[in-house]
């Protein structure tokens, strides 16, 4: 997945595997627990939804999310993840509209 995200993070995750840009600073660690807690939210405001349980690099997210049962049952996909003309989206829960 790195690679399709940014051609120099994959030379980096390879070559230099302890670059200070591969590193996970207190401000991108801060961002990192806001995005988990917007889940957190969704999951609670949506409830009965599919969780797609993935780690957050895995390249089977697309296709788990694609291959959801519940979408025709009103289930709400929760982390789910897209993928179209090489750019990549993921959302804690999609809006409804009344």
């Amino acid at each position: 997945m790195a690679g399709w995200q940014c051609h120099k993070q994959l030379w980096l995750r390879v070559h230099e595997m302890d670059a200070p840009e591969l590193r996970v600073d207190v401000v991108l660690q801060d961002r990192f627990d806001q995005g988990a807690e917007v889940g957190a939210l969704a999951r609670e405001r949506f409830p009965g939804g599919v969780l797609i349980d993935l780690p957050h690099d895995d390249p089977g997210r697309v296709g788990a999310t694609r291959r959801l049962p519940g979408g025709a049952a009103g289930k709400t996909p929760y982390s789910s993840q897209f993928c179209a003309h090489h750019r990549h989206a993921r959302m804690s829960a999609p809006m409804q509209r009344e």
